[in-house]
């Protein structure tokens, strides 16, 4: 009996809870149950381990981070595009765990959301678009933020959302967007104490974003001020480059400050303030932080550094002290920079060169630091008109960074400027010796040329024995330092979680790293480790004839190195050959100099602004060759430069030849009536604009139109020199309208009339068409020099597609299942669709829909060429292309199914330039 009622209590009792537990899991209403039991599941699901994945993301960002001290610090670390694509499969998990969980947990009534009913809900909309930035999917991370700042009022989220969006836009450049909410949240009487200094943070970024760098002081100061105590905060500030179980024993307190600091001294320093910079740097050494940040202060202060002041040998004297310290041996590169910088400010230039030089020796692994002393050494050698040493120090530096360097096109520039000056006076030093060889007799000839190739051999035995010696030490520091660095940044042994090593951004960048360690930027080329490339053994075990191919392989060698021989500059005939021993040799030598000086002298005026260089030149050119090309306008190139120099006497002597010698010249009209020359580019400015109306006519095919406006300016526009243009266009017109002899004649009339001029040869190329067309060549005559108009249009904001276009069989059910799971792996919440197309009846093309803008479509596009280019490599790559097309553009593309025209459009208008 007993029994019975007990096992009749135990049934209820299972019952009542299974109805509880059935009432507990509706999202329908808001009851203690109800919210008890959403609150308890979704921050112990979803929400949980999406945090711990975010925070890991985070760390792992933070930690593989290296600082560049050169430019201001950043308080928060963000993955950069590259860096993105490596988080897309963990992002994307998240963001699906946070939709289940918000599906799930959401507690409604009459279909909306009870704000604050579950109180983790908004916490999941906050990761949910953290994940969404992180991904770099800015606007998915805008809509999230701003849900959760728009719908939970009452919730301390809201300010959490609000922050975050102020990050978004500034991410996004939309400065004006966050502008407005820091605005907004400064005056917010109810923000939260815990917040503030993360708020005074995103502050001082967004004004360091704009370039309002005295705005970021006082946000900067404020967040060092609630540092001490904020606990909250601290998280961010980690010591970047060591192991994380390092940096959870860190001062936390100390290194915020110690960062804050820096970066308000990097401000201050930007400002020219250098003794507020100076002190707040030396606020950071004393609070010793970190090793690295208290290092990189001492480097810094040195920008600061005035050598009246009391503290100035005391610095030069620790400087000294830790250049001895072994233990910054990997450092001395930054510290004998950083002397040189003191011995600039004092004005002793050698010492500053020698400092340099020592940096450059002592630099191991750091490109940048190696780039920032060749690029001083340079622009001392520039300023000092030392134009030889410049040039190959800037040449130097341009070979050490990426176009991303602070004032790199600049530096480019000033390289190539130098490059072209450096190559004429070789030129003129090289013509000069060898026609002084020209002037020996046989004997005298042989003996210095052997002399020379026996002064070659030294050189390149010395210069071998220093490259050893480079690599030794290079290789040994590699083998010292590669294997924590390789742990530390998570290399080549860190685990890959499974993945195939090529199909990990991550990796793949971190072997890249480890490879330019050792080897250095490398051409991507066969042989590349081979010094001499010009002999490559083939393997005749893989000829159908191996006997004839090993013979064949023979021979060729032999060739080979007969011709390395007779090239090398071991060979005496190499610069016999050169020696001008004929009058026509010597006069063509005589022209490379002339072409030579009178470009080093526009070089110098024009490009280096070098007046009395310039003169030197043009004045020397006259001197050697009195009677030349150029000989009317070196004069006046003399005479514009000496009234600039303000040597009125030397400006009169080149007037004087040039009125008296060549009267009729435009130099001489031109000194006559200052006026000449603006009244000429009155007139042409007028010939340009009806030549631009003629030109608009041709290519809306309005041939008659043509005719009659050519017609019109033979009587206009009396001596244009752009007549010749109008006549070319007048004979288009004629071949487009009338038969192929009269094309003929009016393109002959050309070619008679203006022997000298650019249209001359355009004539003469439709001349040879014509002539290999009556002659039964096929070649069909060109109707057109101009390419037509695109008829495509680019929009950055437009919805895009990613294409795969294969001139050839191609299994699209394969590839579209291909592409699908790639689509899973990275953009399992973007809805993609994959599907296939019939360009023409052989050719079919897969198409992936859509994305939202050309920046998405771009990644994406970068992610499929590059990151999963395997999963397509049983295509043979010459007759695969893959493009992103717009929606708008599509329809074009498709009427018109020309594949090469669009991948014109494509490349020219969305694919990044390629540097030079």
């Amino acid at each position: 009996m007993n029994l019975q009622r007990t096992s009749k209590i135990a049934r209820l009792c299972l019952l009542l809870v299974a109805v509880f537990a059935i009432s507990a899991c509706s999202n329908k209403k808001s009851t203690w149950v109800t919210r008890t039991f959403h609150n308890t599941t979704s921050r112990f699901n979803a929400y949980y381990y999406a945090r711990i994945s975010l925070n890991e993301t985070k760390d792992k960002l933070i930690v593989q981070h290296k600082e560049d001290y050169t430019k201001f610090i950043p308080i928060f670390v963000y993955p950069t595009p590259e860096e993105a694509k490596g988080l897309f499969a963990e992002m994307d998990k998240n963001i699906k765990r946070l939709s289940r969980d918000i599906h799930y947990h959401t507690i409604t009534k009459s279909k909306k959301e009870i704000p604050g009913a579950c109180k983790w809900i908004d916490h999941c909309y906050v990761l949910m678009g953290k994940s969404h930035f992180y991904k770099r999917d800015f606007f998915a991370a805008l809509e999230s933020f701003d849900y959760v700042s728009r719908t939970y009022k009452k919730s301390p989220s809201r300010f959490i959302g609000m922050m975050w969006m102020i990050r978004t836009y500034d991410e996004m450049g939309s400065v004006e967007e966050a502008a407005a909410l820091i605005d907004l949240l400064s005056a917010e009487k109810s923000f939260p104490d815990e917040y503030k200094a993360e708020f005074a943070a995103i502050e001082a970024t967004h004004f360091i974003e704009i370039g309002n760098y005295q705005g970021a002081i006082l946000p900067l100061e404020k967040c060092i001020a609630l540092s001490k105590s904020n606990k909250y905060f601290l998280r961010y500030f980690l010591d970047y480059g060591k192991p994380l179980e390092d940096q959870m024993t860190h001062r936390y307190s100390e290194l915020l400050r110690g960062r804050c600091l820096f970066l308000e001294a990097q401000i201050e320093e930007r400002l020219n303030k250098p003794k507020k910079a100076a002190a707040l740097y030396g606020d950071v050494i004393a609070l010793n932080p970190t090793d690295e940040l208290t290092f990189n202060a001492q480097m810094n202060r040195v920008n600061c550094y005035d050598p009246a002041s009391p503290l100035a040998e005391d610095m030069k004297r620790e400087l000294l002290r830790m250049a001895k310290d072994r233990h910054y041996g990997d450092r001395l590169d930054q510290i004998y920079y950083a002397l040189s910088i003191m011995a600039q400010k004092e004005n002793n230039i050698p010492q500053c060169l020698a400092y340099l030089n020592l940096s450059v020796r002592k630099s191991q692994l750091n490109k940048l630091q190696k780039a920032r002393s060749y690029l001083k050494m340079a622009d001392i050698h520039y300023d000092q008109t030392e134009y030889k040493p410049a040039q190959s120090y800037y040449d130097s530096t341009i070979g050490l960074v990426k176009p991303d360097f602070p004032n790199y096109e600049f530096i480019n520039t000033k390289k190539k400027t130098l490059t072209d000056l450096v190559r004429y006076l070789n030129t003129i030093s090289c013509e000069d010796s060898l026609q002084a060889l020209a002037k020996l007799s046989d004997a005298e000839r042989n003996a210095r040329i052997e002399k020379v190739i026996a002064d070659e051999d030294i050189a390149e035995k010395k210069a071998e024995e220093v490259r050893q010696a480079n690599f030794l030490q290079a290789q040994n520091v590699t083998n010292v330092m590669g294997g924590n660095a390789a742990q530390s940044a998570g290399g080549a042994n860190a685990p890959n979680n499974g993945q195939w090593y090529f199909w990990n951004s991550n990796t793949i960048a971190s072997g890249v790293k480890d490879f330019q360690k050792r080897f250095g930027d490398r051409k991507l080329e066969d042989n590349w480790r081979r010094s001499v490339k010009e002999i490559v053994i083939e393997d005749p075990s893989t000829a159908a004839n191996p006997s004839q191919a090993a013979e064949a392989a023979a021979d060729s060698i032999a060739k080979k190195v007969a011709a390395a021989k007779a090239k090398s500059k071991k060979n005496p005939k190499v610069y016999l050959a050169n020696i001008p021993l004929t009058p026509e040799a010597i006069a063509k030598s005589n022209d490379k100099i002339i072409d030579a000086y009178y470009n080093l002298g526009s070089i110098y005026r024009e490009k280096l602004d070098n007046n009395q260089r310039a003169a030197d030149a043009f004045e020397t050119l006259l001197n050697r060759y009195p009677e030349n090309k150029f000989t009317v306008i070196t004069y006046y190139q003399l005479y514009r430069l000496y009234i600039a120099m303000n040597k009125p006497a030397k400006a009169d002597v080149n007037k004087n030849v040039i009125l008296s010698r060549y009267p009729e010249t435009e130099y001489a009209k031109i000194i006559k009536d200052p006026g000449y020359n603006s009244n000429k580019q009155s007139s042409l400015s007028e010939a340009e604009k009806v030549y631009a109306q003629v030109y608009q006519l041709y290519r809306d095919s309005n041939y008659i139109g043509v005719l009659e406006k050519c017609k019109e300016a033979d009587t206009t526009l009396g001596k244009s020199p752009l007549l010749s243009r109008f006549d070319l266009l007048k004979a288009l017109a004629i071949g487009h309208t009338q038969g192929v002899d009269e094309f003929e004649v009016a393109l002959t009339r050309i070619v008679i009339k203006y022997p000298k001029e650019p249209v001359r040869d355009k004539a003469q190329e439709y001349l040879d068409h014509i002539k290999r067309l009556k002659s039964g060549n096929k070649a069909v005559l060109k109707k057109d020099t101009t390419t037509p108009p695109t008829p495509y249009v680019y929009a950055k904001d437009a919805n895009f597609y990613w294409v795969l276009y294969y001139d050839g069989p191609l299994d699209a059910n394969k590839y579209k299942g291909l592409v699908a799971s790639v689509n899973d792996e990275f953009y399992s919440n973007d809805n993609l669709t994959v599907e296939s197309l019939m360009l023409d009846a052989n050719h079919a093309m897969i198409i992936v829909k859509s994305f939202q803008g050309n920046e998405k479509a771009m990644t994406y596009h970068g992610i499929l060429t590059n990151d999963k280019k395997s999963i397509y490599e049983s295509l043979h790559p010459d007759k695969l292309k893959t493009f992103v097309i717009s929606s708008d553009n599509f329809p074009l593309f498709y009427k018109a199914k020309n594949i090469t025209e669009y991948l014109k459009f494509f490349e020219t208008n969305m694919l990044p330039a390629k540097p030079n």
